[in-house]
């Protein structure tokens, strides 16, 4: 009857331990992942965020881009427009990437970022936006086109401009559809050829990048790691278990370093992969200063237990020295 007690407390206290042990491991692995998200958002969010998205746009010579890829034969149909109104064909390249315009494509561009961000679907481009800015900003485009001596800008007279704008006011519902198109091609071609979807991309870094997201992780964090000590049973003995956490999430971090070294860019669109060529070294270069940073931490903690092992097995021994050495002499009385 003793035995069988016996063996069903041995049974009873296997289980125990080996749940401890997969509750151990299963806090291991959430800290080992948020010890990687975490890195990687600190590490890229200075150059991922909605400012730097919208940096991005405003660095781009839109227009010219526009004008220079195949794929977007809806310029053609833009600038015939704008020649049958009035504007020489000599003069029509010049027009449509003059800084004025290219200015009032990036600002409507971060406006629509804002918009996609904010959960907003309203048009950016309308026809009525577009007449306001060129009535606007018609007598600054023709004074930088003859400032640079483009041909034929001469002949854009205050009285011709008055001309154009009546003209173009009349064809802007079919532009505005053009633009539109534009928006609607890009967007496909760039998930047909880059698997990229641009709404998604805003969206998560929208999510990703706020600082309630920091908060969270390092809460958890502290959870987990206080669920390693409680699995353990011992702070001390723990500090093993959190210090392979910590080398483990070094290594992935490294792992992913390596990844993104090798990673071909040359696929992405010409529009980006100048800001993604820094953005990665810079990411790079701070996802190693946090393997590096994790792995030193790791071995700092295994260090830790095992001198305090060394120390409790040195006062242990010592202890049973000094009483063999007082049972001795009390026997020898």
């Amino acid at each position: 009857m003793k035995d069988k007690k016996k063996n069903i407390y041995k049974i009873i206290s296997f289980i125990k331990k080996l749940l401890m042990a997969i509750l151990t491991f299963l806090c291991m692995l959430v800290v080992f992942s948020i010890m990687v998200i975490f890195s990687i958002k600190k590490a890229s969010e200075g150059f991922l965020n909605e400012k730097e998205l919208q940096n991005i746009v405003n660095n781009i010579d839109i227009m010219n881009i526009l004008i220079n890829t195949s794929e977007f034969d809806e310029i053609n149909f833009i600038k015939d427009n704008f020649i049958d109104s009035g504007i020489e064909k000599e003069t029509i390249d010049a027009f449509i990437t003059s800084t004025p315009i290219n200015n009032y494509v990036k600002e409507s561009l971060n406006k629509k970022i804002d918009n996609i961000l904010n959960g907003k679907d309203e048009k950016v481009f309308t026809k009525d936006s577009i007449y306001n800015f060129l009535e606007l900003n018609m007598s600054s485009i023709v004074e930088e086109l003859q400032e640079k001596n483009i041909p034929k800008s001469d002949m854009l007279t205050k009285e011709n401009q008055e001309k154009i704008l009546n003209k173009i006011k009349l064809k802007l519902p079919k532009i505005e559809e053009k633009i539109l198109s534009i928006g609607d091609k890009l967007n496909s071609l760039l998930n047909l050829n880059y698997n990229i979807n641009i709404k998604d991309i805003l969206y998560f870094v929208k999510l990703f990048y706020i600082n309630i997201i920091d908060f969270l992780l390092i809460l958890l964090f502290i959870l987990y790691v206080m669920g390693i000590v409680i699995t353990r049973k011992s702070f001390i003995k723990s500090l093993k278990w959190i210090g392979l956490t910590f080398i483990s999430s070094g290594i992935m971090i490294h792992a992913i370093n390596k990844l993104l070294v090798k990673l071909n860019i040359e696929l992405l669109p010409d529009i980006i992969i100048d800001f993604i060529k820094t953005t990665l070294v810079n990411i790079i270069n701070h996802l190693r200063e946090y393997s590096i940073l994790f792995i030193l931490f790791g071995i700092l903690f295994i260090l830790i237990e095992l001198i305090i092992y060394l120390i409790k097995k040195y006062k242990r021994e010592n202890n049973n020295r000094i009483k063999k050495y007082f049972k001795k002499l009390s026997f020898n009385r």
